[in-house]
């Protein structure tokens, strides 16, 4: 498998156990559809603010609040 194929693969895979652990979050404290997806959305925006509050010390990115992730 190609190098780049086999990271498209890991980085789908880490995606898809992610949602499955948020969901299943969301499922222990969800009564209903509604709860249920009222705490995917909040584990969701803490899970995604926690992963960017770590990148910047292990890898200096991103370089301000405002910079974005597009290629040119």
């Amino acid at each position: 498998m190609p190098k780049r194929s086999k990271i498209a693969a890991i980085e789908v895979g880490r995606e898809a156990a992610k949602i499955i652990m948020l969901a299943a979050i969301a499922l222990t404290v969800g009564r209903d559809a509604g709860h249920w997806a009222v705490a995917f959305a909040i584990a969701f925006g803490a899970w995604d603010i926690a992963f960017y509050l770590f990148l910047k010390p292990l890898l200096a990115w991103p370089a301000s609040l405002l910079t974005w992730n597009v290629r040119s």
